[in-house]
């Protein structure tokens, strides 16, 4: 499993090689490897990685004068304020890196992040997985294709599919894109894509149907329907 995703970060290390692009790589709940954590940090690029409230970790504590062991749940920090530790041992192996801690009384599930980057950053960083990485997973499952009903498939048979269900989501997210800017060109289909509110006496529009699922919503009709609908399968990503 560990070479399987040090072979993927190579990969994704190789493509943007040529391009000046700064790489983050983010996971939720990691499983304890300090070699994946190494690899990224030897390919020059950060980690923003939340650990479990279990992992061991251990720092110098001043007024002790001596290393302690403590878990990741058991350090001291904030609320409503985020706290960090920096250069702090991690795991069995003692991976030196950074901790930041956010928590809030709205939750009794804090955010703990390990990071080779700026620390500052990490939060805001790690945050962009729900915007991104999640909403991308919902769209392979539950969302759209249902991936995760699948049982009895060999493991060849489920990357094929799994390949196949990677490209479709791209190409109707791009396809939901492409009909938000040609709307014009959609007379016929009125696709409820956002939704007037009003909010503190102020009238707010908001996004109620992603770029996915307006994608997929007119690749259905386009399907199913009996007059033609023009599908875009150009591949661009539109900036709406």
């Amino acid at each position: 499993m560990i070479d399987t995703i040090k072979q993927g970060i190579k990969e994704v290390n190789d493509l943007f090689s040529s391009y000046d692009f700064e790489l983050i790589f983010l996971a939720d709940r990691w499983f304890n490897s300090c070699d994946i954590l190494n690899y990224i940090n030897f390919l020059g690029h950060t980690y923003c990685i939340r650990l479990k409230k279990t992992l061991y970790v251990y720092y110098f504590d001043e007024k002790e004068n001596h290393i302690i062991r403590k878990t990741a749940g058991e350090l001291f920090h904030y609320k409503h304020l985020s706290t960090t530790y920096n250069n702090i041992l991690i795991t069995k192996q003692k991976l030196k890196t950074n901790i930041v801690i956010s928590d809030s009384k709205d939750t009794d599930d804090p955010w703990i992040i390990a990071t080779n980057g700026d620390y500052k950053k990490a939060i805001k960083d790690y945050s962009y997985r729900f915007g991104g990485i999640e909403c991308v997973f919902k769209n392979q499952k539950s969302n759209g294709f249902y991936l995760e009903k699948i049982s009895t498939a060999s493991i060849k048979a489920f990357t094929s599919m799994f390949c196949l269900v990677c490209v479709c989501v791209l190409f109707l997210t791009l396809l939901g894109a492409y009909y938000s800017r040609n709307r014009s060109s959609y007379k016929k289909e009125n696709i409820t894509t956002h939704k007037n509110y009003i909010i503190n006496g102020k009238k707010i529009k908001k996004r109620v149907l992603s770029l996915f699922n307006t994608g997929l919503t007119l690749f259905k009709r386009a399907f199913n329907s009996h007059y033609y609908v023009s599908i875009s399968y150009k591949f661009i990503l539109y900036d709406i």
